[in-house]
């Protein structure tokens, strides 16, 4: 018994989980979409011939204080206080006030698999959604493509992409908002080729592949020069997920330049690793456009394998020779974290965000944890965006919510009591109705209800069963 609770032995189990309600090996896209579609439309023919009363009312139970996770956060470019922020699997949330208050906008959607989120720079009320978990988890948090809303998120407009399952991240052309830029993983449970790097020039109503690196590969970051929108950045690697094949590394972790408008793209080295790697991530300085930063993630350890730094736009490369507990911040599952950030208002300062999270404040000279260790759950383990809002104040998503600093990291406030925590299983408890015990995903067992909506009590750490 011993043995086949190894972590290996549990790897293999969900992959025959997986294999044995799959065609042909993992989610074949099409089918996953027309399935779904046909479920939608069961549901709603249900609702016309009912045998059971359904009408009751529905009650938020909670919980509020636990938190779930975001993968991606958004700001109103002339005002702080107008949020939105996307959840691995529940929607996308908008604030008003700074995070006082949250309000859903993405329910009535299909897909609530979150990837990133985008705002028009020339005009706020228009809202670029990219569907699909970025950080690549389980098959029911794959997207259906991109969506579009012309009025700050009150309605949405599906725009396409729906064969590439997770996109990563949108940018929209500052000098031309007809022209966008998708980057794409692709359906990590099939090999496919509706996979990398996507443009449209109408606003999102057709879309061409202008960048595919292979079939099990696809774009985890996209970058795009503050200066002139014709040079993009773009880093691939490989992620696939098959049965029994399941990969996080591979030769395909590479970093590709444009200068035309993703019309041609090169391949970049001068000292960049040219060996089988998992994830990388980019930044770009907003004061010097040829200054980029790449986190390269291992792919033996699956930690940080070093940060490589160019001041001639990607031409060469130097190691910046992080030390041992950079290296270590992203706990040996790099994949799925492997981003660094640079902070617009101050440009030698860089964060790397994972378990923990560390930020340099001279370019990568040196570098001090700026988040209390995870187990103290001041501020939840794994990060996965930061959103700068001045020199010393940002928000970063996590697993476990929202949390702000006006501070530098000093100190930290959780700004959300949104109720997306991610439940593998839940009961009623048998002795006291109306009290809900459950598992969730990275945070541990709790139980609660609506009486206790903001102070469910947490029984256990880790990912709850």
């Amino acid at each position: 018994m011993h043995n086949f609770f190894s972590i290996r032995n549990q790897k293999s189990a969900n992959d025959y989980w997986y294999q044995v309600r799959s065609y042909p090996y993992g989610f074949n896209q099409t089918e996953y979409l027309q399935k779904m579609e046909l479920i939608k439309m069961q549901i709603e023919e249900m609702s016309f011939d009912r045998t059971a009363n359904l009408d009751l009312p529905w009650l938020q139970e909670g919980p509020g204080n636990i938190g779930g996770r975001f993968n991606s956060l958004a700001m109103h470019p002339s005002d702080q206080n107008t949020i939105y922020a996307g959840a691995c699997n529940g929607g996308i949330f908008k604030t008003n006030n700074g995070g006082f208050s949250w309000t859903p906008i993405f329910d009535a959607m299909s897909y609530l698999a979150v990837g990133d989120i985008t705002i028009d720079p020339n005009n706020p009320d228009i809202i670029y959604v990219g569907t699909g978990d970025k950080n690549f988890g389980g098959g029911s948090l794959l997207g259906d493509g991109i969506y579009k809303s012309t009025d700050a998120g009150n309605s949405w407009t599906q725009m396409g992409l729906e064969q590439t399952a997770i996109i990563t991240k949108v940018i929209v052309d500052p000098t031309n908002s007809d022209r966008i830029f998708a980057s794409t993983l692709g359906n990590t449970y099939q090999k496919t080729t509706e996979r990398g790097v996507y443009r449209s020039n109408d606003g999102g109503s057709t879309w061409q592949n202008i960048l595919f690196v292979s079939d099990s590969s696809g774009v985890a970051d996209l970058v795009m020069d503050p200066t002139n929108s014709d040079i993009l950045y773009a880093a691939s690697f490989n992620r696939i997920n098959l049965p029994f094949k399941g990969k996080v590394k591979g030769p395909d972790a590479k970093i590709f330049k444009s200068i035309d408008g993703g019309d041609n793209w090169t391949q970049l080295g001068g000292g960049l690793p040219t060996t089988e790697e998992s994830r990388v991530g980019l930044a770009i300085s907003p004061t010097d456009p040829n200054t980029l930063y790449a986190l390269y993630v291992d792919g033996v350890t699956l930690d940080t394998k070093e940060i490589y730094k160019t001041t001639n736009g990607g031409t060469t490369w130097n190691p910046l020779g992080i030390p041992i507990e950079v290296t270590e911040a992203l706990g040996g599952f790099g994949w799925y974290f492997g981003q660094i950030h640079i902070n617009p208002y101050n440009s030698n300062q860089l964060i790397v965000p994972g378990v923990e999270m560390f930020t340099s404040f001279n370019g990568g000279s040196s570098w001090i944890q700026n988040v209390p260790d995870w187990w103290t759950y001041e501020v939840h383990a794994d990060k996965h965006d930061i959103l700068f809002l001045d020199f010393d104040s940002y928000i970063i998503a996590t697993d476990g919510g929202l949390y702000k600093t006006d501070d530098n990291g000093s100190t930290w406030n959780d700004i959300e009591n949104i109720p997306v925590t991610q439940f593998y299983h839940i009961a009623l408890n048998p002795h006291n109705d109306g009290l809900y015990g459950g598992g969730a995903q990275d945070n541990g067992s709790m139980s609660g209800n609506s009486f206790s909506f903001d102070a469910w009590d947490r029984l256990y750490g880790g990912d709850g069963f």
